[in-house]
């Protein structure tokens, strides 16, 4: 096993440090082509194959997963992990080719967390499409979102205001990825986000990745996140990094980017925090 290693850089000496990541990502154990969606310590949401719908529930499933990414929430329909939510869904005829789906939510040990209903309708005579189909629950995903949004990952109090500027140098969906994962565990632990670049007190993260050739089909990776003062001098870096397999760096990130941003995020917070208000 080898550890993605953590190291954080600041303008203030208290701050620096070098400590391994706390989750270990294992990628030792992966195949060439596995997606990194066993890594134990990730959060995200799992979306079962709808029930009640013969034939489409696969196609659901992956359709309310990318629903629930526009809505910044990690979430597949192929795996998860120990803290993964779930997400079932059962299906009721509501017309020709339509339904109505209840969706419930539960956490990672079983217990409910809310539900919502949604209205669909198949198109009849052809294999449902997750990507048309998503459009189609792009109401109903924002208030599944909510659910776990709404529950605090901790209780840290934010003072500050944080900007999550796009991640650049990624390769495959790692800059999606990595920001989609940062935004919604802040989110979740009650950080205070904005878009306001402008604004006096707004504290910004800039996420670069650095990606070279290592031996045996691995890349070695070096993620840089620079937290950024509001007059934009540097406040600090949170630095990771560790040889990932040359085949999951150029696709789907999947828990890869839950994981770095679980790790990242409160030395992320630790920079921010040190920076005077305006």
């Amino acid at each position: 096993m080898r550890l993605f290693l953590v190291s954080v850089s600041a303008l203030l000496p208290i701050l620096g440090a070098c400590a391994p990541l706390p989750h270990p990502f294992e990628d030792d154990k992966l195949g060439p082509h596995a997606e990194l969606l066993a890594v134990p310590d990730a959060l995200g949401v799992v979306v079962e194959p709808v029930r009640g719908t013969p034939g489409s529930g696969d196609a659901l499933a992956g359709a309310m997963a990318l629903a629930l990414q526009d809505s910044e929430v990690p979430a597949s329909p192929e795996a998860g992990n120990s803290r993964s939510y779930h997400l079932l869904g059962t299906a009721a005829p509501a017309g020709p080719g339509a339904f109505d789906i209840e969706w419930t939510m539960r956490d990672a040990a079983g217990r409910e967390v809310g539900r919502e209903t949604g209205h669909i309708l198949l198109p009849q005579g052809a294999d449902p499409d997750p990507a048309a189909l998503a459009a189609k629950m792009r109401e109903t995903a924002p208030k599944l979102a909510a659910l776990i949004q709404d529950t605090a990952m901790d209780e840290h109090q934010p003072t500050r205001r944080l900007l999550i500027r796009e991640i650049a140098g990624a390769p495959g969906d790692g800059a999606k990825s990595l920001k989609r994962s940062l935004v919604f565990l802040l989110s979740r632990s009650g950080i205070p986000l904005t878009d306001d670049a402008q604004h006096p007190d707004t504290v910004a993260v800039a996420g670069t990745v650095e990606t070279h050739p290592g031996a045996a089909g691995q890349d070695h990776i070096k993620i840089l996140w620079h937290v950024l003062k509001p007059d934009g001098s540097e406040a600090g870096i949170v630095t990771q990094e560790n040889d990932v397999p040359h085949a999951v760096v150029t696709g789907q990130w999947g828990d890869m980017a839950m994981a770095v941003a679980d790790a990242a995020a409160p030395d992320i917070l630790r920079v921010a925090e040190t920076v005077p208000k305006g």
